[in-house]
């Protein structure tokens, strides 16, 4: 039988056991999820820094014993004892090793406690030491292959059951000849000792560790019974030598957060059942604001933009309903913005499409005047003749919306000339594109009226030559065109005006009729097909000249990606 409750205040009771319950899961959930990557960080930082601090102990023991040999196998008379040793091929007559020789061996070790046991072996295989020799004979006997090696640098020998560690080098003849092996040094150490030094670095009782050389023949672990890493914190140094791997089992580490998880639930359902008890006194005071605000919402979306809601108090529904009415009008200015910008493009449009005329017409006049002027031997006139030609052509575009870089900067030195034939000595002028950037496409008509306000308002009054330098190239993701002129420059005031100007959203016949496609019907155009961050930047100076750039935003990573999408 389905239970249906009709009652919004019962909705609202039972809806708000089961939201509170499921916000106790989650903020269980979460909280588990945020305190187990913080415990797993914390112990990971721990045992790295061990790992760290336990390699350099390590190789600071190992280099120090390693230290102990070479001084021993350096010692002159140890040399001279080895050598007569080695010409002693006789099993019967060894030479004897003397008291003042161990004591020799000894003091090289500075007497260091860790060390229980120093042998010589010479190439027959007999043993000189103070102690007794079955554990070099024993160790000897485990490792045949050390008889045959070659290399003179130490070797470290100790398997994971044992008291000692053992380390191994060949001592070679350093008087005649340094590649003619005399014998060998063996060093016995107490594994006990060694492993405390990393044992005083562990940072909880229940970290393991596993110690090994580069030859896999001495291995130290935190416990005979090596623990498996399943489902564990693992840290891994090497400094080529040694390696030591650690890691703790997460089921320890995550103890502490278990016992918070506890007592957060406990607290969040005590939580849960005051809250039962204040939502039951709240369902009321909450339905009507509601229901108010539902009937407003289905207004607005019904196309009644004009509809307010009444605020009732200060609370969270009256700061919706205050935010309901914020949005509406939001909304209705919205949309008339949008009615005005598409008529404001549309009017450009217009405007732009007035200034088209035929371009077969026009071309075939104007060759057809470039012609005359050449029967009749009017260099100058044949001259601008086509440089007029090459402006429209290139202006008009075929009817495109949108040319290329390279076209847009044709475009303003036919123009250029045009001007510098109509008033010889006015203007120099330099273009440069940056490389790579001659093939993107942007608005047509950007440059030509800059270079426009550059002449007419920098220097065709004044009497001097002017110079004017476009220069087109990225900043970021932004594509920039830049031109700058020498001229006359503006008064801070004259600027301000420029730029109050160039911020009307309105473009009116007049402004058109004083300015051409001027800076405003730029600004204009820029910000509808690119959007308001892109536009014009106008500097200027007295008697300095000014510098307008034209800045498209994101252009470049645009054209990036339809290259590569090619």
């Amino acid at each position: 039988m389905k239970i249906r409750i009709k009652s919004v205040k019962s909705k609202i009771i039972v809806f708000f056991i089961g939201l509170a319950a499921f916000q106790i899961c989650v903020m269980a959930g979460f909280a588990k999820l945020q305190l187990e990557p913080s415990i797993v960080s914390m112990y990971s930082e721990h045992l790295e820094r061990f790992a760290d601090v336990a390699l350099t102990e390590t190789t600071q023991e190992t280099e120090k014993i390693e230290r102990y040999m070479v001084n021993i196998i350096g010692d002159a008379q140890i040399q001279d004892f080895l050598r007569r040793a080695d010409e002693e091929q006789s099993a019967e007559l060894p030479p004897v090793l003397s008291t003042e020789l161990r004591n020799r061996i000894l003091s090289y070790t500075d007497y260091d406690n860790i060390i229980t046991a120093i042998y010589l072996v010479d190439n027959y295989g007999r043993i000189y030491s103070n102690l007794g020799k079955s554990p070099m004979q024993a160790f000897m006997n485990r490792n045949q292959e050390l008889k045959d090696r070659k290399e003179e640098s130490a070797v470290w020998y100790g398997g994971e059951n044992g008291n000692t560690i053992t380390v191994y080098r060949n001592v070679n003849n350093n008087t005649t000849d340094l590649t003619q092996k005399i014998g060998a040094l063996c060093i016995f150490i107490d594994r006990k000792m060694f492993q405390e030094r990393i044992d005083d670095l562990m940072m909880e009782e229940e970290q393991h560790y596993v110690l090994e050389n580069e030859e896999r023949h001495l291995k130290i672990s935190s416990d005979q019974d090596e623990t498996e890493e399943r489902d564990s914190i693992v840290v891994m140094r090497t400094d080529g030598r040694w390696g030591l791997r650690t890691w703790i089992e997460k089921d320890i580490i995550y103890r502490p957060v278990k016992m918070m998880m506890r007592i957060l639930l406990a607290e969040l359902f005590a939580l849960l059942l005051v809250s039962i008890a204040l939502v039951v006194f709240l369902s009321e005071r909450i339905t009507r604001p509601i229901r108010k605000l539902t009937i407003a919402m289905k207004e607005i979306g019904a196309g009644n933009i004009d509809t307010v809601v009444l605020d009732e108090g200060e609370d969270e529904l009256g700061l919706l309903a205050a935010t309901l009415n914020r949005m509406s009008k939001s909304i209705k200015k919205l949309m008339e913005q949008i009615h005005e910008d598409e008529k404001q493009k549309r009017y450009l449009e217009l405007k732009a499409m007035q200034y088209q005329i035929n371009p077969h017409f026009l071309y075939n006049t104007l060759d057809s005047i470039a012609m005359s002027a050449r029967r009749n031997q009017d260099r100058q006139s044949e001259e601008m003749t086509h440089a007029l030609a090459e402006f429209f052509r290139i202006g008009l575009s075929h009817g495109a919306e949108y040319v290329t870089v390279e076209m847009e900067v044709r475009y303003v030195k036919a123009y250029l000339e045009i001007q510098n034939m109509r008033f010889p000595d006015l203007l120099t002028w330099e273009c440069s594109i940056e490389h790579g950037l001659e093939e993107i496409k942007i608005l047509k008509f950007i440059l030509q009226p800059l270079a426009e306000n550059s002449i007419y308002h920098g220097f065709r009054d004044s009497g001097e030559c002017g110079h004017i330098e476009i220069r087109v190239y990225t900043s970021g993701k932004n594509l920039q065109l830049c031109v700058s002129d020498n001229g006359i420059g503006m008064m801070p005031e004259q600027l301000e005006i420029l730029k109050s100007r160039m911020a009307w959203k309105q473009m009116t016949e007049q402004s058109i009729q004083e300015g051409g496609f001027g800076l405003q019907n730029v600004q204009q155009r820029l910000q509808l097909v690119y959007g308001t961050k892109a536009g014009l930047h106008i500097e200027s100076e007295w008697e300095e000249g000014t510098r307008i750039t034209v800045v498209i935003p994101d252009i470049i990573k645009t054209h990036s990606e339809k290259e590569g999408s090619v």
